[in-house]
């Protein structure tokens, strides 16, 4: 019987936090790209990667924080037209 395989998960980034991953991708082209399988290399790769997740979930949540001070906003207005 055949198993079935799992297809990642598809990032769906906005164009700021694919701007600020490539910015950090770049910024540690170096660690990388080393292709010494050294326990030091995987783990410089292993906290970029890290890095990356940490300020990219900090911008999202930054982005939703907008989003809904912009969503009151207009339910604010709204209100104040029906009255």
């Amino acid at each position: 019987m055949a198993t079935k395989v799992k297809r990642a998960r598809k990032a769906n980034f906005s164009d700021c936090e694919c701007v600020k991953l490539l910015e950090i991708v770049d910024d540690n082209i170096g660690k990388l790209t080393n292709n010494n399988n050294t326990l030091r290399a995987n783990a410089d790769k292993k906290s970029v990667w890290k890095m990356a997740s940490q300020e990219l979930s900090a911008m999202s949540l930054v982005q939703r924080e907008k989003e809904r001070e912009k969503q009151t906003f207009q339910i604010v207005n709204a209100l104040s037209y029906l009255k």
